[in-house]
C-alpha cells in the first residue's frame, strides 16, 4: 500500500489525486516529474513568497503605539536589506513570523485583544500545518530563534563580497603577471 503524499494541498491545488503521488516510503515519486530538486526549489519560493507576504503585511498595517512602529520600522529596514536568497532562508523566515507576531501583540491597545492576539499566535494555522510538518511553536507561540533583528555588521556583505570579487582578481592578476615575468625570463635564457 502507498503511503499518502507528503503535501496533500499541493495536489489539491493542482486538482491531482494525491494517491498518485506516493511512494512506499512517504517520498514523492521523481517519475511523477517533481523530485526532490523541484521540491527544494518549490519550497525556496514558497519561503520567498511568504516573506513577501509579511512584509506587505507589515507595510500596510497603520501602528497604534511607539513599540509597534519601532518593530514595524526595524523589520522594513531589516527585510529591505535581505538578498533574495537570504528571503528564502527558514531561519529568516522565523524571524519574521516573530516579528510580526511581536508587532501584532504591540499593536493590541487593550488586555482583550492582547489575549486573543496571543491565542492566535499560539493556536493559529502555521505554514507547518499546510505543509503537514510538525508544529515547532514554543509554549508562547513564537519560533525557535531570533525575535528581533539583528545588528547591523561592521561591514555590510555586498561590500565583502565586492572585497573577495578584487582580491580575487589581484592574485588572478598578479599570478599572471608572475607566470609571464617567468616565462619571459625563460626564454631569455634559452636565447
Amino acid at each position: 500500500m502507498k503511503a499518502p503524499f507528503k503535501n496533500p494541498t499541493a495536489a489539491w491545488e493542482l486538482e491531482l489525486d494525491p494517491a498518485n503521488f506516493a511512494s512506499d516510503f512517504g517520498a514523492v515519486d521523481a517519475g511523477a516529474g517533481v523530485g526532490p530538486v523541484e521540491q527544494g526549489i518549490g519550497g525556496m519560493i514558497l519561503t520567498s513568497d511568504n516573506m513577501e507576504a509579511i512584509a506587505q503585511y507589515m507595510g500596510a498595517e497603520k501602528p497604534q503605539t511607539a513599540e509597534a512602529t519601532k518593530i514595524r520600522d526595524d523589520f522594513v529596514k531589516w527585510y529591505n536589506d535581505l538578498w533574495w536568497y537570504e528571503k528564502t532562508e527558514q531561519s529568516n523566515y522565523d524571524l519574521a513570523r516573530n516579528l510580526r507576531n511581536r508587532y501584532n501583540l504591540a499593536n493590541a491597545l487593550t488586555a482583550a485583544d492582547k489575549a486573543q492576539v496571543q491565542d492566535i499566535i499560539k493556536t493559529g494555522l502555521t505554514t507547518e500545518d499546510f505543509m503537514n510538518e510538525p508544529d515547532r511553536r514554543l509554549s508562547s507561540g513564537m519560533l525557535p530563534g531570533p525575535t528581533e533583528v539583528p545588528k547591523a555588521p561592521l561591514i555590510p556583505t555586498p561590500w565583502l563580497i565586492g572585497l573577495g570579487v578584487v582580491a580575487g582578481l589581484t592574485i588572478v592578476v598578479a599570478a599572471h603577471g608572475a607566470a609571464t615575468a617567468a616565462a619571459s625570463s625563460a626564454v631569455k635564457k634559452l636565447v
